[in-house]
């Protein structure tokens, strides 16, 4: 990797990958560049991820060192309840303010209070598999849409 300031500004300027269940396995500053020396960044959400948690951590400290793709963040970015994936109920409510913010087109509007990266959630890796194996329900919805 070049420059660090250069990737983080680059990642900006992107769209994030979808999750996938490879996501998972978690990224490393080996990983964020490719064998013929090409930014990899924008290649998995994880790497992407991972290169603005070098940068916050270069500049403010704040980042924590062994930080992973949050699955928290994934439920969100994939369009499903935060939480979905997990073991544990639900919180009340949870499901009805998802369909409605996402019935209203209000789910993306603004990122709760989700990082994108986090340090000893249970059972990660099993909920980003479940997650980035998954399907975006607008995507769904609209393919039902268009073909009802």
């Amino acid at each position: 990797m070049s420059n660090l300031n250069d990737t983080v500004a680059h990642i900006h300027t992107l769209r994030l990958p979808t999750p996938t269940a490879c996501a998972g396995k978690g990224s490393s500053v080996a990983a964020l560049t490719r064998k013929d020396g090409r930014d990899r960044t924008g290649d998995r959400i994880d790497h992407a991820l991972f290169a603005l948690a070098l940068h916050i951590r270069a500049t403010t400290g704040e980042a924590p060192d062994g930080a992973q793709l949050n699955p928290d963040f994934v439920e969100w970015f994939m369009g499903w309840p935060i939480g979905w994936t997990s073991l544990e109920p639900l919180p009340p409510g949870r499901i009805d303010d998802w369909l409605t913010k996402t019935r209203a087109g209000e789910w993306f509007k603004c990122q709760p209070g989700v990082p994108g990266m986090a340090v000893g959630v249970p059972r990660r890796l099993e909920r980003i598999k479940a997650a980035g194996n998954g399907q975006v329900p607008a995507a769904v919805k609209m393919a039902w849409d268009y073909l009802s």
